[in-house]
């Protein structure tokens, strides 16, 4: 039987609504710096640039939506809550569906929160799916779906066409691999009725709408959550390929095929990045460029240079070689700020 509830009671400290507090940044190094205030508000500013309620809050505010009789808001990813919440504060919604790992209540009763599982999907990831798609069959093609996606939705939510337990070894032994995460989403979105388009295809023709936080290298909108809304540039053929990459094994599995960019039901739809790894790089060295800071009895202009925007690999691998760079950068100009860029499987630098 499957059962959504409609409160979550997990509640977690964490301010996706509400502009960062810049004492949150006060390390123990930070506390003792001398320019600690400008270190703090810059961070505190960078997060919330990339703030889930805000971006989405200011998409709505500059972009008209379609007129429907109804509309729609579908939230999947550990944002999920936050975008939902803004989209809910603009405009008036029928009917809404949250699906995330850690949910803080939200200010309004929002429809149904289910907490999926993460990385791997389990039990709770299958009724997230078995949710959905029950969700989605109420729309019709008068009808306005607003999907709010962004990292993790693809274990989060699932609909496996092979048995779970099967989905589960092939993602573990995906994750242990080192294979990247567009390999890894290529071979979810071949196993997954939900995926590759999945979610176009059990709209009922209604307009779709999708505002993505990107967590993926080079934001390829098919590889974020395993593009739920997005036509499929990879086959069964290549998913196949990725796994002997790797010398998975696997059994015979009867692979999906996805939706391809010249299907007619994309016409309705719309895919739009508001805001990823880039725009928080960006804000941050517009913050530091220029700025003045008083050094050794003088005043000094700041510089600061984005040395790598796509980071990607084994963190203890990544982690010497951001150490080299550092260790280059400074000799060469110790006066230079360095905003590392982060996205990628295995590191989080």
């Amino acid at each position: 039987m499957l059962c959504i509830s409609t409160r979550v009671n997990i509640i977690v400290a964490v301010e996706m609504i509400s502009k960062f507090n810049p004492a949150r940044f006060d390390s123990f190094s930070i506390q003792k710096h001398t320019h600690r205030e400008f270190i703090r508000q810059t961070l505190a500013g960078v997060f919330d640039s990339i703030n889930p309620y805000s971006v989405v809050k200011k998409y709505l505010q500059n972009h008209k939506l379609p007129t429907t009789k109804k509309s729609y808001a579908l939230g999947v990813g550990k944002a999920a809550v936050a975008m939902t919440q803004a989209v809910a504060d603009e405009i008036s919604l029928t009917d809404s569906l949250i699906i995330t790992k850690h949910a803080s209540l939200p200010d309004r009763q929002l429809g149904s929160v289910i907490l999926g599982n993460h990385p791997i999907p389990k039990s709770l990831s299958a009724q997230a799916g078995i949710a959905t798609k029950k969700f989605l069959s109420q729309l019709t093609k008068d009808d306005l779906l607003i999907c709010l996606i962004s990292g993790g939705g693809s274990a989060l939510m699932t609909a496996p066409i092979i048995p779970l337990d099967e989905l589960q070894k092939v993602t573990s032994a995906l994750l242990k691999s080192g294979a990247s995460i567009q390999e890894i989403n290529t071979i979810r979105r071949h196993l997954d009725g939900l995926k590759g388009g999945g979610v176009v295809q059990l709209a009922n023709g209604a307009k779709i709408i999708s505002l993505i936080l990107s967590d993926v290298v080079g934001d390829s909108l098919e590889a974020i959550a395993s593009g739920i809304t997005v036509p499929d540039s990879t086959t069964k053929e290549d998913a196949l390929k990725i796994l002997e990459k790797y010398k998975i094994e696997h059994q015979n599995f009867n692979w999906k095929e996805t939706l391809k960019a010249d299907n007619p039901l994309f016409v309705n739809v719309e895919n739009k990045v508001i805001a990823s790894n880039s725009t928080a790089l960006d804000f941050a060295r517009s913050q530091i460029e220029g700025a003045r800071i008083w050094r050794e009895g003088a005043w000094n202009q700041l510089v600061c240079r984005v040395i790598n925007r796509n980071i990607q690999g084994e963190a203890s691998e990544v982690g010497k070689q951001l150490a080299l760079q550092f260790k280059t950068e400074l000799q060469n100009n110790k006066k230079t700020i360095l905003f590392i860029g982060r996205r990628g499987n295995n590191c989080d630098c």
